[in-house]
């Protein structure tokens, strides 16, 4: 779990369900009750991934606004990463082609949580999964 602008946890016990190949388990984030850009500027996984992945496979909750990143070690602030790929999930598998990197750490960063009760902002990662070409 990577919450640099946070206390530094995020249900970190969670985060191998994200990667488990069972789509009916996640790592679910902490409910806000302001929408996550006003508190802070995200929270994410990271990955150290062997080869060279040519493609990324996300199932998380509907709405929530991503991005990923790459960096040669972990950065300790947010801002460290080289911007890869942005967006927004839908429903079912995410699929975002990768450039060429290899070694190195990934980094899958939520920069906004979708509304899913009155006032409670919250997403689940349901899987990730790292495709080669």
């Amino acid at each position: 779990v990577y919450d640099p602008s946070g206390d530094g946890t995020e249900r970190d016990s969670e985060a191998p369900n994200a990667i488990d190949d069972d789509p009916a388990t996640g790592w679910r984030t902490e409910r806000y009750f302001s929408p996550l850009p006003a508190l802070k500027d995200g929270v994410g996984l990271t990955f150290t991934v062997g080869g060279r992945p040519a493609a990324l496979e996300i199932i998380a909750t509907p709405e929530t606004r991503f991005e990923i990143g790459w960096a040669e070690e972990t950065p300790s602030i947010s801002t460290g990463w080289q911007p890869i790929a942005s967006g927004t999930t839908l429903d079912g598998v995410n699929v975002i082609q990768l450039p060429d990197r290899g070694g190195g750490v990934w980094l899958l960063w939520l920069t906004d949580l979708p509304e899913l009760a009155e006032s409670e902002f919250r997403s689940t990662v349901f899987e990730v999964t790292f495709r080669s070409g």
